[in-house]
């Protein structure tokens, strides 16, 4: 009722106006952070299964780590042969497999020659080797991507029955993140661990070791820490040197594949190889025995990752300890183990010194390092 009496049309153009009012926008209410949590007792705990039982699991990433030339490749396909084959491998000869298939990604590898002859031999069943050329798209080739790609290996996996095992060499050319961040490199390396624990594949990513020889080897990765981070196995190859009858240090033909990281088990046991004169899988012949043996040697701080001056002390003391005249390598061997350095701390020593080797007689199996232009008092 309004009062003086007003117009209908009055009335109706006061009530649009009410209508049209603009009481401005709605305060937005602020969303808060919640934590998503669950409890330990609702969480399924999960058994390991084994590829290669005691050093490859299932549906997990692992990584091989050394040195180049050190016999990664030809391991790689020493072990691809045992799953195309079916046979047990050696460290549980007696528990039966069937044959699956293995993917190979190679970028580094002549795949006429050097690829092709690593998995040239009787046990492995070729046909069940695939190896990835490229990725094609619009009728162009592309590098694979782990980041972007990776879900081509599911779809793969619809026409290449059983793939148990899946091997990138080296991993570093498959990322085309910077290698040096955290962020980036985890993010990347997503994908492929997701795509192994859904198909129950295993991942094998060899990589070389970076220079810095005087940090432990799970930090010894080229480029970021995460690359160490992602596996939950990680495996370092060891190549034994030794003084031959001319006095210089070669290799012995003896190889080690040591535990460097195992999240998902107690420490294992390292296993002893050799690898004949052409590098091939098929010249690889595995120990008969375990081998107990730190890879790190002598750097007590490999587990922080901290730099480790113990190298620099064994040349200072070999340097000196040479000064008097040529020493029998077994006596620095027994003193240098007193200090807690190791035989390979000790040919490293030797190599870099530029340290010279005499035998000690005619059919003799002892050998005098000496200081070269240095004083002696080798019967020689």
């Amino acid at each position: 009722i309004c009062d003086p009496k007003k117009s209908e049309s009055a009335i109706q153009l006061m009530a649009n106006s009410i209508c049209d009012y603009d009481r401005g926008e709605e305060p937005e209410v602020e969303e808060k952070d919640v934590l998503v949590w669950e409890r330990m007792s609702d969480i399924d705990r999960l058994e390991t299964v084994w590829l290669m039982p005691g050093v490859i699991p299932s549906g997990l990433i692992t990584m091989f780590i050394s040195q180049e030339g050190a016999g990664k490749s030809s391991l790689a396909a020493k072990i691809a042969g045992n799953v195309t084959s079916g046979k047990p491998f050696h460290t549980a000869p007696d528990v039966p497999r069937e044959p699956g298939s293995v993917i190979v990604f190679s970028a580094e590898e002549d795949k006429n020659r050097s690829l092709k002859y690593k998995y040239d031999y009787p046990e492995v069943d070729q046909n069940r080797i695939i190896r990835i050329q490229t990725v094609l798209h619009k009728d162009e080739d592309m590098e694979f991507d782990v980041e972007v790609h990776t879900q081509l290996l599911r779809d793969l996996s619809e026409n290449i029955p059983n793939i148990r095992l899946v091997i990138f060499d080296p991993i570093t050319s498959y990322v085309t993140v910077n290698e040096n961040s955290n962020r980036d490199v985890r993010k990347s390396l997503r994908p492929l661990i997701d795509y192994a624990a859904e198909q129950n594949v295993s991942v094998l990513l060899l990589t070389h070791l970076n220079k810095k020889v005087d940090l432990g080897m799970i930090n010894r990765t080229i480029g970021s820490r995460a690359w160490s981070a992602v596996p939950r196995m990680i495996w370092g190859i060891e190549v034994e040197k030794a003084d031959d009858d001319d006095g210089n240090t070669r290799e012995t033909g003896r190889r080690f594949l040591l535990p460097v990281k195992y999240n998902i088990c107690r420490r294992p046991t390292g296993l002893e190889f050799s690898i004949g004169d052409g590098a091939g899988a098929g010249e690889v012949v595995w120990g008969d025995h375990g081998v107990v043996r730190d890879i790190d040697g002598d750097l007590s701080d490999k587990s922080r990752g901290q730099i480790n001056d113990n190298f620099t002390k064994a040349l200072d003391w070999v340097e000196v300890r040479l000064l008097g005249g040529a020493v029998l390598s077994e006596t620095l061997f027994a003193e240098a183990k007193d200090f807690g350095w190791s035989k390979s701390t000790m040919y490293n020593v030797k190599t870099k010194l530029n340290i010279k080797a005499t035998n000690a007689g005619q059919g003799s199996r002892k050998w005098f390092w000496e200081l070269r232009n240095g004083k002696t008092d080798a019967p020689f």
